[in-house]
């Protein structure tokens, strides 16, 4: 989990004994004095369709990224980030479930729908910070 040097060295300095790849998320959290940590550990396969999978990591190995975010209910004046934007007037809340029964096609029917947006908000150098092994 933690590659980044930055981050090992600080580990390695200030809590000597604790080996950094054993930390768990809350740890590393609480070492930095930040609210939460999330480990982004997504891949995608990045070969053509037919051609045998190959998953490729979406995040750069040695790169850690300390986001600025705002809490839900927090008004926009707090800095942040980013933002999920709901609309309230069709989703008052996440997510809609609604549910139906099909006799033509013998069914029930289950849908599950929301109004939302993720949107970047203010200048990214302001609330995001990059560590790198560099």
């Amino acid at each position: 989990m933690m590659s980044t040097t930055q981050v090992i060295d600080k580990t390695l300095y200030t809590n000597p004994g604790v080996q950094p790849a054993l930390l768990k998320a809350a740890q590393v959290a609480a070492m930095l004095g930040i609210g939460q940590v999330i480990i982004a550990a997504g891949a995608y396969d990045s070969k053509e369709e037919g051609i045998a999978e190959t998953n490729t990591q979406i995040w750069t190995a040695g790169v850690m990224y300390i986001e600025v975010l705002a809490k839900e209910k927090d008004p926009l004046e707090v800095p942040s980030a980013a933002r999920t934007i709901l609309w309230t007037e069709d989703a008052p809340e996440l997510p809609i479930m609604e549910s139906y029964r099909e006799d033509k096609k013998r069914s029930d029917i289950v849908r599950s729908r929301d109004d939302t947006d993720e949107v970047l908000i203010g200048e990214t150098d302001l609330f995001v910070y990059m560590l790198t092994n560099t």
